[in-house]
Order: C-alpha cells, then sequence, then structure tokens
C-alpha cells in the first residue's frame, strides 16, 4: 500500500456512504468495487469500527485530530468507577482500542484513495456535451467506446487483474478488445452486459429503468444485476431488452438502429414520421410536422455523412416542403401551400 497523508483520507465520502448520503452512481460505482473479495474484507473492517464508535451522524467532516478528541470525550469518564483491577483500567483498554479503530480507518481509506474507481486521480468519468453525437473514449484495455449525446462512462485508469469492469449513463457503442482472461462488464441502470470481445451498443436513456443491447459482432451475455445464471445469450442481430425487471431478446429489425454511431440512414417507403423519428436520434434535432398530412408521407431514400441541412434540403425538394429552425435543435417542417390542406 502507498503511503498517504492523513489530511488526504475521504471520511467524507466514506461518512456519507455509510449514512445512505450518496448517489446512486457513487453507490453502484462503490460497489463494483466490494465485488473483490478483499475489497469487501476491508470495508468490512471499517464499517464494524464505523458501528463502534457510534458515529454515523457526525463523521461527514471527520478527520484524524477530531477523531481522537471525540473518542478521547467518549471514554474520558470516572476511571475510578469502571476499573478492574488496580493495575489495569477500561480507560487505558479503550485508549489502545480508539487508537486501533482509527488505524484500521486509516489503512481502508489509504486503499481506498489509491486503489478505487471512487477516486478521481484512479477513475476516469468522462460525458459527451449535449452536442457531442459520438465522442470517443479509449479505455486503458485499448477498446474504443462511442457516446451518445449526454451520456457518461466511469471507468478505471487500470482494470483490474479479474476483470474490466464500466458503469454506463446513457448510450454508447463498444468495441471490445478480446481477453479470456479478463471478461469486460458493463453495468447501466439494473442490466449487466458481459463479453470477452465483440462489438455491441448499450441504450440506457429509456423510461422505466429499461436497458437494451445490441449486438453488431461477436456473443454478448446480459442478465440482470446480482443475478448472472438467468441470462440470455445475444448473438449479432440480436435486441436484448430489460424491462419490467424481466431480460428478453428477439431480431432487430430496424437498419438504422445504430445510425447515430454510422451516420448512415437508409429508408424505403417509409412515413415521414418513421423517417423523422431516426432523423431526431441520429442528428440529436427535434424535428415537427405542421400537419399530419406531412407525417404520413412516404419517402425512400438513403444518407451517408451527411450533415443536417442537406437532410433537410432533400426532404423539402421531394415534398415540396420549407422547414423552419425555432432554436438550436426545434426545427418545423411546413408545406409551401398552407391552403391545399
Amino acid at each position: 500500500m502507498k503511503k498517504n497523508n492523513s489530511n488526504n483520507i475521504n471520511w467524507n465520502f466514506i461518512a456519507k456512504y455509510l449514512s445512505d448520503e450518496t448517489s446512486e452512481t457513487d453507490n453502484e460505482v462503490f460497489e463494483m468495487w466490494l465485488k473483490d473479495e478483499d475489497n469487501m474484507k476491508i470495508f468490512n473492517n471499517i464499517k464494524t469500527s464505523w458501528k463502534l464508535m457510534d458515529k454515523s451522524q457526525r463523521m461527514k467532516d471527520i478527520n484524524t485530530e477530531n477523531a481522537w478528541d471525540k473518542l478521547h470525550a467518549k471514554i474520558d469518564i470516572d476511571e475510578e468507577d469502571l476499573s478492574i483491577k488496580p493495575n489495569f483500567s477500561i480507560k487505558k483498554f479503550m485508549r489502545y482500542a480508539a487508537l486501533f479503530i482509527i488505524l484500521i480507518g486509516f489503512s481502508f481509506s489509504g486503499y481506498l484513495l489509491y486503489n478505487s474507481p471512487l477516486n478521481p486521480i484512479l477513475y476516469n468519468s468522462i460525458e459527451a456535451a449535449n452536442n457531442e453525437l459520438n465522442k470517443k473514449v479509449i479505455l486503458p484495455d485499448g477498446s474504443s467506446v462511442y457516446l451518445y449525446a449526454d451520456s457518461r462512462i466511469n471507468f478505471p485508469k487500470e482494470f483490474s487483474k479479474n476483470n474490466r469492469k464500466v458503469q454506463l449513463t446513457g448510450e454508447a457503442f463498444f468495441e471490445i478488445v478480446k481477453n479470456t482472461k479478463k471478461p469486460f462488464i458493463v453495468s447501466a441502470k439494473n442490466a449487466r452486459v458481459k463479453v470477452l470481445g465483440t462489438s455491441f451498443s448499450v441504450n440506457a436513456n429509456l423510461p422505466n429503468k429499461k436497458v437494451e443491447v445490441f449486438v453488431k459482432t461477436g456473443k454478448v451475455k446480459f442478465y440482470k444485476k446480482n443475478n448472472e445464471q438467468a441470462n440470455v445469450i445475444l448473438k449479432p442481430g440480436n435486441l436484448g431488452i430489460f424491462s419490467n425487471n424481466e431480460i428478453s431478446k428477439k431480431q432487430n429489425n430496424n437498419i438504422n438502429y445504430l445510425s447515430w454511431k454510422t451516420n448512415d440512414l437508409i429508408f424505403k417507403n417509409n412515413k415521414l414520421e418513421d423517417v423523422i423519428s431516426e432523423i431526431n436520434k441520429t442528428y440529436n434535432v427535434e424535428i415537427l410536422c405542421e400537419t399530419s398530412v406531412i407525417r404520413n408521407l412516404r419517402m425512400t431514400s438513403t444518407f451517408s455523412n451527411q450533415p443536417i441541412d442537406n437532410v433537410l434540403e432533400v426532404i423539402c425538394s421531394t415534398f415540396d416542403l420549407n422547414y423552419m429552425i425555432k432554436d438550436t435543435k426545434e426545427i418545423v417542417l411546413t408545406k409551401n401551400n398552407k391552403d391545399s390542406n
């Protein structure tokens, strides 16, 4: 274990976690760290010490000095009344016990500081901004992750010797370097994705804790949190769905499912409202139709790496429409001749 200055110990996070004051995201990351047997043993030691000290409401801003003072005050009682025998007192015993408790705390916090993914120095949290549609992130093993807008991935600067765990908020496409000795595991809400080396997408940017997994290459194990035995194996073209606490799979029939990643769109006699839905996802915009007549128009076309302006021009020229940009994202399609409606 590396040496650590006591002033840098993250007592604040430990106290918040033990007091149930941390966020859901923090808890998921911390629980990933606790899956390691050695880490769990260390944490159980500090948790026992926490209970003995009974400081769950007073350790939010704890440091070594006031920790000792509080313990000292707690045991500074009438020594004469509590002495067991003339040569040994409860007070003296409690001083040693208090010192032992604090040393355990130092050991755990130092270990946490240098080994836990919660440490900002050793743990990366990378987020794609609202206007970033395909942000590329390189993981420590060389794997690539492409984040959709408003998505975030948390991962350690160095993966453990047994696995490669990351935590996703939002949506991302993964291209994972194969390593049969270290499975790659994605945590997304209450769902888990486990692979050895493959390419796939995970969408946790859905309501009601729903998660979708689409496999492009290789095989993927899809299962609920803490229940790997009840898994579903997904193969290329499969779409795994976690909904209502159940895992299911089906064949994906949407050829534009990964259009936000590939920037390629293919439409074959699709309703314009369906075309618009795919364009909205791909370009992270909101296109609205002035009338239902426009929504029911049908379109056949292909777009490859085209800017949104070009796509809109093609749609408008095909159906004699106009488009008006209301703000940076909202776009309204209208007919040229409104009287014809």
